[in-house]
Formats: structure tokens, C-alpha cells, sequence
């Protein structure tokens, strides 16, 4: 904060910060349930059947989620570019 020119307002951005962070993590949480109760309503077939499905949380304002079916855990670490990551990656058999 020094060596912003803010260590005057340290206090009042650390305490904007963690109103923040528990808006976040309500939302998360608010967000969790909107989904839950989505999936309970919902046929998991197509899940099942393509290994992907998409929850459209709009009609509550939560936007939409996709689920991905986790087919295999490789034991083997694996170096993975900055820019791959969040993207799905095919197994080599």
C-alpha cells in the first residue's frame, strides 16, 4: 500500500476487500443451490450419454454451468501451457 501512495487508506480498501470476498462466496454458495436443485429436476442421460451437459441458471439470474462426465484420472503429471488451462484435454490411449 506504501508503495501505491494508498498506505492512507489501508484500512478502508483491506475492509472493502472482504466485504467483496463475502459477496463472492455468497454468491457461490447461492449459486451451488440454484444448481443443485436444477440437476435434481433434471434428466442426467444426456450427461451420461455425450459426457457433457449444460444447466441454464438464467430463469433464477445465475447465467449458465456446464458439467463434464470425468471418464479417467491419469496417475501421470503432465506440464500444461498457461493458455490450455480450463480447457478439456483428450486422454491419449
Amino acid at each position: 500500500m506504501k508503495f501505491a501512495g494508498l498506505e492512507e487508506r489501508t484500512q478502508e480498501l483491506w475492509s472493502a476487500m472482504g466485504e467483496i470476498d463475502r459477496a463472492h462466496r455468497q454468491a457461490g454458495h447461492h449459486i451451488r443451490r440454484m444448481l443443485m436443485q436444477k440437476i435434481s429436476e433434471t434428466s442426467l442421460e444426456p450427461l451420461e450419454r455425450d459426457g457433457q451437459m449444460d444447466f441454464e441458471l438464467g430463469d433464477q439470474g445465475g447465467g449458465s454451468i456446464s458439467a463434464y462426465q470425468i471418464t479417467d484420472v491419469l496417475t501421470q503429471d503432465y506440464e500444461v501451457s498457461t493458455d490450455r488451462i480450463g480447457i478439456l484435454l483428450e486422454a491419449e490411449e
